[in-house]
């Protein structure tokens, strides 16, 4: 009967000086050491995300009444008619040119103004509302939430709510606002820069529960200044408590201009906007 010759003898693999055993050995030790710290990053990541949210919640808590429980945000843009505009030509000559009538122009100022509240407004709607963007020609007057930009010249939505709530606040002069004995004016310098503007925010609501803000300004930089001030309200504050209550509020707002930058906004007053009486009353 044949005896089978042993094998070579088994030898131990290494790999960079370190054998099979040793290198399970150093991995697991690795493993063991990078868990906890992983967990403790995960928690500590959790923890940082939660506390900015509470923050933002708790900064931001006087917007909370002018959600809607549909979470459908309209944006109502403001337009302006312009049958004809100047452009240059190469050699630097001017000439007017007519407007198409479904072509829509919206005042610079407003526009940015939109863009910053959309900017702002995004960390607090956390992607769970829909945004529709539309113009004052064809809104949706049954949505919950309507924000209008721009004032009572620029856009038909805007009009209607301060004609409604706001029977006192009229507009003399194009740089210039009453408000029942009060006279507000912009400052203006020798060679007719705007130095600063007055924003106005209009909260009001019907009994259906479809609500309105209003955002505008004497001049389209006072539009940005208010919704700047919107988002840096103190909740509470006179005006934070107002917006908060869910009451129709109404809120005046300054700031100083340079150029398209606005800075120094306050709040100069806030009080409560009118509630009409119903139409069978």
């Amino acid at each position: 009967m044949a005896v089978p010759r042993p094998g070579p003898p088994r030898r131990k693999i290494m790999i960079y000086g370190w054998s099979t055993r040793s290198g399970r050995i150093l991995t697991l030790t690795l493993l063991l050491d990078l868990i906890p710290n992983l967990a403790a990053a995960a928690i500590g990541a959790v923890a940082v995300r939660t506390y900015i949210t509470l923050q933002r919640q708790i900064r931001y808590r006087h917007l909370d009444a002018l959600l809607p429980a549909n979470k459908v945000i309209q944006i109502v843009m403001p337009t302006i008619v312009v049958p004809s505009f100047e452009i240059r030509e190469g050699d630097g000559t001017r000439r007017l040119v007519d407007s198409h009538s479904n072509v829509l122009w919206v005042p610079l100022g407003d526009s940015l103004a939109v863009g910053r509240f959309l900017t702002r407004a995004a960390p607090l709607l956390r992607r769970k509302y829909q945004i529709l963007q539309v113009t004052d020609q064809s809104y949706d007057p049954e949505q919950r939430l309507s924000i209008a930009f721009g004032g009572q010249y620029v856009n038909d939505l805007s009009n209607s709510a301060i004609r409604r709530h706001l029977p006192d606040f009229v507009t003399p002069d194009v740089d210039e606002v009453r408000i029942g004995s009060t006279a507000l004016r912009p400052t203006i310098d020798r060679t007719g820069r705007l130095q600063n503007d007055y924003g106005f925010i209009l909260s009001t609501s019907d009994d259906q529960g479809r609500r309105v803000v209003v955002i505008w300004g004497i001049h389209s930089p006072g539009t940005e200044i208010a919704v700047r001030a919107l988002f840096e309200i103190r909740p509470n504050s006179r005006a934070g408590k107002l917006l908060k209550s869910g009451e129709n509020a109404f809120i005046v707002t300054q700031g100083r201009v340079n150029g398209l930058r606005v800075s120094d906004i306050r709040v100069t007053h806030a009080i409560r906007a009118i509630e009409p009486a119903s139409p069978s009353s």
